[in-house]
């Protein structure tokens, strides 16, 4: 399992490990940290590290407390899911995409523990802009100037590849000659740098995230392109039964209720706080992002049609082999139940 620290003076049991972006979307995680650790039920309990690291690094900030530790992953959903394997984390709040793709690829492959999702956490879907070099010597100006171009990834498998596969596909270039190609860099930070020093032509990112560079001339935005799913969900491996799973659902659910209903107080204040992590220049943009932001209103509710467009698009994009679906669900039924974990209530 996961590996936890118990600070002086307290019990010994075991903590979840839940890793999360570096970014704005973690603010009710990061408030439920603060909320329990001046709490005096411990059902589950967290703090936060005093020495986050910068989250534009490589490095992995480790916020530890007996029943929780947060870990920040800056490589993303990739990480994430490695991270799950290698059994370094219990829970992720990782990208939709990514998990359905994960899920179904290791029920697929008849992986012995496979990653399943466990809840919704944002409900609303994730808009992701194209960078490119605002350098006029590598003059990119619409999306049909990127056939054939490099692309950065953070990970094979992370959302920055899967939706430049989606996007090579509505483009009408998958499996063509004008094709992407994939360059990894792991997270923000390798991704803007490769575009400085033209390692590769542009990167997918959440467009938030990525607009303070946009705004110094670091980047420019080429366009975006927004799927029709949500954004990010709790996953986990599906051998590990942890029953503070449940209370974890139920504490981020009324952390994210105090965080919306108090976002101009409690939220600003602790994006201001928490300048370690949270790196936003221009407090306009994260009341913008927060205008349009919904997150779930009840975690263990995920709709079936949306996993099943999800796994659609998969399919299109050439990231799940429809021959090899079929067959699995000939044999074992509907893949769409067998990727969640029995927490989830499935509905149409």
């Amino acid at each position: 399992m996961s590996p936890s620290a118990t600070p002086a003076g307290t019990n010994n049991a075991k903590a979840v490990t839940v890793g999360c972006v570096p970014e704005h979307f973690s603010g009710p995680l990061y408030l439920l940290t603060e909320q329990q650790s001046n709490s005096q039920d411990s059902s589950l309990d967290a703090t936060v590290s005093p020495n986050a690291v910068n989250p534009r690094t490589t490095d992995t900030t480790t916020t530890q407390h007996p029943l929780v530790t947060i870990l920040n992953m800056p490589g993303g959903t990739g990480q994430m899911i490695k991270a799950l394997q290698n059994e370094n984390l219990d829970v992720a709040v990782a990208l939709t995409e990514g998990i359905v793709l994960n899920s179904c690829t290791s029920l697929l492959s008849n992986a012995s523990n496979p990653i399943k999702l466990m809840g919704l956490y944002v409900d609303s879907s994730l808009c992701w802009s194209i960078a490119v070099s605002p350098n006029p010597s590598t003059p990119l100006n619409n999306i049909s100037d990127l056939k054939g171009a490099r692309i950065g990834v953070s990970r094979l498998g992370s959302g920055s590849h899967i939706m430049a596969v989606v996007l090579s596909m509505q483009q009408g270039w998958l499996n063509t000659e004008d094709d992407f190609t994939y360059v990894i860099a792991n997270d923000i930070r390798g991704l803007i740098d490769g575009i400085t020093n033209n390692t590769f032509d542009a990167f997918l990112w959440e467009i938030t995230t990525t607009k303070p560079y946009y705004d110094t001339n670091t980047l420019k935005m080429l366009s975006t392109i927004t799927p029709p799913w949500p954004s990010f969900v709790f996953a986990k491996r599906a051998n590990d039964k942890d029953p503070k799973f449940n209370s974890l659902l139920s504490s981020t659910q009324q952390s994210v209720k105090d965080f919306c209903e108090n976002f101009n107080t409690t939220g600003l204040s602790l994006f201001e706080n928490r300048s370690d992590v949270f790196h936003y220049p221009n407090q306009s943009d994260i009341l913008k992002w927060f205008e349009k932001v919904q997150f779930a209103k009840h975690s263990n509710i995920v709709s079936k049609s949306m996993l099943s467009n999800c796994v659609k698009t998969l399919v299109k994009a050439n990231l799940i082999d429809q021959n090899e679906l079929d067959l699995w669900e000939n044999k074992h039924g509907s893949i769409l139940e067998a990727i969640c974990d029995p927490i989830v209530s499935l509905q149409d």
